[in-house]
């Protein structure tokens, strides 16, 4: 299901119930969101892009599950880059590889996984990168700032942008990619790979990871992006000789479809606890 900004939590309660309704026994209940999440306490602290979903104690959960019938054994719930992280780790089978999960749709998110350890953070807001910031005005952010890199590099962004330029009134990125010439929608994405690859750049120096991975629905045009963003990216890496451009991995596999349906996120969820 698409949970959009207007979507409450009640109404989730509900679905979610009534999708596990023949079901009398869960052996976990995992849940990935698009915020700041505390994991150990169950407990979504926010969810900047969408409006209702913030303060929520997830933990309730077990008592409404057996008010409704259900007997709910473990609750997970997790960062949706963290889940993401989790899930290319445990896919790909990459032990003792120290990685960053770069997501890009509506906003920026990531996550990291160093010496086999969730990065989380003091406050569990580690690794947001599209709230790190470019000074330069766009328009404001989810979080309520001005200036955070995605709103230059994200899909909301890209579209924000053409549409302010072009007198257009896109909804979506897919639809300038589809309808618009082609010549513009190549100088949108270098100018989407400017900004994108300033991002990888400091991502690199301050971790220095063996692998960092890019997903979300925007990959699945990296043919109109990946070359030129490797590139500014090698070009800014001045005190890393010969970077081996292998590490920076696009992620526009069968398994992260352009559906939504992203099976490292849903792997992830599930065994995020192991790396906590």
């Amino acid at each position: 299901m698409d949970i959009n900004k207007e979507y409450k939590v009640n109404d989730f309660w509900d679905f979610l119930f009534f999708a596990i309704k023949e079901i009398n026994e869960i052996e976990k209940l995992c849940f990935a969101l698009p915020g700041v999440v505390d994991p150990y306490r169950l407990y979504c602290i926010d969810c900047p892009n969408l409006d209702y979903w913030k303060n929520i104690d997830f933990s309730s959960l077990y008592e409404e599950g057996r008010r409704r019938g259900v007997r709910i054994k473990k609750i997970l719930v997790s960062n949706d880059c963290n889940a993401g992280a989790v899930g290319v780790y445990k896919i790909l089978r990459l032990q003792n590889k120290n990685i960053v999960y770069i997501a890009i749709g509506t906003g920026i998110g990531g996550g990291a996984i160093l010496n086999n350890k969730l990065l989380i953070g003091a406050n569990f807001s580690a690794m947001e990168p599209g709230h790190t910031k470019i000074y330069k005005k766009s328009y404001i952010c989810g979080c309520g700032n001005w200036g955070c890199i995605e709103t230059f590099a994200s899909a909301k962004a890209l579209t924000i942008y053409y549409n302010s330029k072009n007198n257009t009134n896109y909804s979506n990125l897919l639809s300038i990619i589809k309808n618009e010439p082609q010549h513009k929608v190549k100088k949108l994405f270098s100018r989407f790979s400017d900004y994108l690859s300033t991002l990888l750049n400091n991502i690199i120096y301050f971790f220095d990871p063996d692998l960092i991975f890019l997903a979300g629905k925007i990959v699945f045009s990296s043919n109109l992006f990946e070359k030129q963003l490797i590139r500014k990216v090698i070009k800014k890496i001045n005190l890393i000789k010969n970077f081996d451009r292998k590490r920076i991995v696009l992620l526009n596999d069968d398994l992260s479809n352009n559906t939504g349906l992203n099976i490292y996120n849903l792997v992830g969820s599930v065994f995020a606890d192991e790396f906590l």
